[in-house]
């Protein structure tokens, strides 16, 4: 296994600005928030959460920068609830669209609030302690502790939900 990870390393031809080899098709997730205003006790973000302190302007340099150099990544905005911050959201996958080359953008959420819709794909947590209206996310792709409602996979891994179209503006 090492000498294949070396062999992957050596021939990287393009790097990034610090010298690293460069992978084309990264997973960039934005952990915008770890508030939320539900109490679900399996969840790692209500370990230290935050109290609305978060910066929004360096979460967007931070993308910026991670767009630059690898304009093909894909973008997970979570949380906690990033339905608290729509707008906030909103920015993130404008930023991620205009300077990145829009591969694919998801929004986890517990689906608090109904302008994430059309932002970007919607993974929707339900359990029995969120209990939402599912209409308001028409085309949200719901996970309820591991479990797909619109294919019925139990593995999630729903290769159909993952790349579902993301509706425009």
């Amino acid at each position: 296994m090492e000498e294949d990870l070396k062999y992957r390393l050596e021939n990287r031809k393009r790097k990034t600005s610090l010298g690293r080899p460069l992978y084309e098709r990264i997973n960039v997730q934005v952990v915008m928030t770890q508030e939320c205003p539900y109490n679900c006790p399996f969840c790692l973000e209500r370990k230290n959460p935050m109290k609305g302190q978060f910066d929004e302007q360096a979460q967007i340099k931070a993308l910026q920068s991670v767009l630059k150099e690898h304009p093909n990544a894909r973008l997970t905005i979570t949380g906690g609830e990033p339905g608290l911050y729509p707008k906030h959201v909103k920015n993130l996958v404008d930023v991620f669209k205009r300077e990145g080359n829009n591969v694919f953008a998801s929004i986890n959420t517990a689906g608090y609030s109904t302008e994430l819709q059309g932002l970007a794909h919607i993974n929707l947590s339900i359990n029995d302690y969120v209990q939402i209206c599912e209409s308001g996310l028409p085309s949200a792709c719901c996970m309820s502790l591991g479990y797909c409602k619109n294919c019925d996979d139990t593995d999630n891994d729903c290769e159909a939900c993952w790349n579902m179209p993301v509706e425009d503006e």
